[in-house]
């Protein structure tokens, strides 16, 4: 596999704890969604990837839901979103 943004083979899969909040103040209540994915990184440029699992990625959508605004990231390279199911 080779990296989207530089084209690189040199990759590594990483162990990680991710804690995924909404945007916004009125959001400081309400708990993140937390996933323990394990992440692609790439060695030469540090490009980082992981997928969510389907009941997480279905917490995040009853979340942005209540924010719209925290679907909308200015960093997002293509629309597709992915899940898969672990375990």
């Amino acid at each position: 596999m080779y990296c989207p943004s530089c084209a690189s083979s040199r990759q590594a899969e990483f162990a990680a704890e991710v804690n995924l909040h909404f945007r916004g103040s009125h959001h400081l209540h309400q708990p993140g969604v937390l996933a323990f994915p394990k992440v692609l990184v790439c060695l030469e440029c540090g490009l980082s990837r992981f997928t969510t699992t389907k009941s997480q990625l279905e917490n995040l959508v009853i979340g942005a839901k209540k924010n719209s605004s925290s679907t909308q990231d200015r960093n997002r390279v293509d629309g597709s979103v992915r899940s898969q199911e672990c375990g």
